[in-house]
């Protein structure tokens, strides 16, 4: 009998996964998104076979977190209800049993139902179909988020350049939020949160609000701030906004008052209520405040922008001007 058992197959021949299901592999402690590469080392048994299974069928799996990390055995009601359906591009054994792969997220997904528990998970799944917006809005604040990133992966050391290279080099704008939002210090359930939310303008803002916080600034703008800003220039009335409709561009003129030319190393435009700014041109006008050059804008605001920091030894031109002409 015992000689019987040993000659019996580890693994059923070639598991079969219904049409419209996953396989679903939870992790601990981390979140994966679409269009991100990630290395997981697997160790688990029911986690073992299944990724044996999809490398032998060549499946994608569905990586879903569980919610409490210390739970050796998860069941349908430790994880969460969005994940992300990926390839497994490479797997390694490990001395100790385990598997070392490399996993490549392709597409959100919505657990429907599960349908087995052993020997692995395997879920009914509602694939997300993700389309970019397309607005100017929109591409005007893709363009900040990519630039704001860059400029800070270019502080860090020199191991983040390959990171920063791929996210100027990266076409499509919700791949670049997904790889931005890995990135991020944050606690398990907060990610979770960004990979769960489907609307990408709403999963836009929730990365920019932990990526690139209007609040926040580059460490060249703290110094100086903590020095005082030369000048400091408020509009002279507050702007109403109606409820509904559509407003074309208003102009508002600031005084400034310079009677000669001035040079800027930064510059930082703060709107008193961003979240219905579309976005604000700085010009400097003409005599009188009428005119101005419409090629050369002293400097931008987009929501998520931090500010205008010029590089190290150089600065911005600021002609004599009486005014300042605000574009909002």
């Amino acid at each position: 009998m015992a000689a019987e058992e040993k000659e019996t197959p580890r693994f059923k021949p070639r598991l079969n996964i219904p049409a419209g299901a996953l396989a679903i592999l939870p992790l601990r402690n981390t979140v994966l998104f679409p269009s991100t590469i990630m290395p997981l080392a697997v160790g688990r048994a029911a986690s073992l076979q299944l990724i044996e299974e999809a490398v032998r069928q060549q499946w994608s799996v569905g990586f879903v977190a569980q919610r409490d990390p210390k739970i050796e055995g998860p069941q349908p009601k430790d994880l969460f209800g969005v994940g992300t359906a990926a390839d497994i591009l490479r797997m390694f054994g490990l001395p100790d049993g385990q598997r070392q792969i490399i996993i490549q997220g392709r597409q959100r997904f919505e657990i429907a139902e599960f349908l087995e528990t052993d020997p692995f998970l395997v879920a009914r799944v509602t694939m997300v179909a993700e389309t970019v917006p397309h607005s100017k809005e929109f591409e005007a604040r893709i363009l900040n988020l990519r630039q704001e990133a860059a400029r800070a992966l270019s502080l860090l050391p020199e191991p983040m350049s390959e990171l920063r290279t791929t996210i100027e080099r990266i076409d499509n704008p919700l791949a670049l939020i997904d790889l931005i939002a890995s990135t991020l210090d944050l606690p398990l359930p907060e990610k979770q949160e960004i990979l769960a939310t489907l609307d990408p303008e709403i999963h836009f803002r929730f990365v920019v609000r932990e990526a690139l916080p209007i609040d926040a600034a580059l460490p060249e703008v703290l110094a100086a701030l903590r020095q005082g800003p030369a000048v400091v220039l408020e509009a002279p009335r507050l702007e109403t906004i109606p409820a509904k409709g559509t407003l074309r561009y208003r102009y508002v003129l600031v005084p400034t008052n310079t009677t000669e030319d001035k040079w800027v190393t930064a510059m930082e435009v703060r709107p008193t209520a961003p979240e219905v700014v579309h976005h604000i041109v700085v010009y400097l006008a003409g005599p009188g405040g009428k005119g101005f050059d419409g090629l050369n804008p002293l400097a931008t605001w987009v929501p998520g922008d931090r500010g205008l920091v010029c590089p190290p030894g150089t600065a911005a031109r600021g002609k004599a001007s009486n005014a300042s002409k605000l574009a909002v």
